[in-house]
């Protein structure tokens, strides 16, 4: 009886520590038409998650309570790297379309493209204010992708 009870306090605290080290993150992934982007993929050190979408492109994820930073990406948009707060389980992210450009430079191309990246916080409101996203402001720092390698034409 004894051996019973030490084996289920062992496999109940080990089932508690294992709980403990993971967090859910929910969210929800649109586009700049505030439409909902399906298929995405989001990765922590060198980890990939397929997670299941609802039609409105709804997620639920678990990852581990240390994941401090995702890359969230999808075929055809840009690629986003946000820094997460410790309170931030909510993730509303608006993904941009990776556009293709032609006879320009890498640098050029980056300006364009840092251009669009700046609007993304307006329309992170515009999606709250529409019903879209629950939170006025992400909770989460989001940091622009260059292609650009400045250091090497030095």
């Amino acid at each position: 009886m004894q051996r019973t009870i030490m084996l289920l306090s062992t496999v109940l605290f080990l089932t508690i520590t294992a709980k403990a080290q993971t967090k859910i993150i929910t969210g929800k992934v649109i586009d700049r038409e505030l439409k909902p982007v399906l298929g995405v993929v989001i990765q922590y050190s060198d980890t990939n998650i397929f997670s299941k979408y609802d039609m409105n492109g709804l997620f639920s994820i678990p990852i581990p309570v240390y994941t401090k930073s995702l890359t969230i990406a999808a075929v055809g948009f840009e690629s986003a790297s946000i820094d997460l707060t410790d309170s931030c389980h909510q993730l509303e992210i608006v993904l941009l379309f990776r556009p293709t450009y032609d006879f320009i430079t890498l640098k050029k191309a980056d300006k364009l493209r840092m251009k669009e990246f700046k609007k993304l916080s307006a329309l992170h409101f515009e999606a709250y204010q529409k019903g879209i996203f629950q939170s006025a402001i992400p909770c989460y720092t989001q940091h622009f992708i260059p292609d650009y390698d400045s250091s090497k034409s030095k």
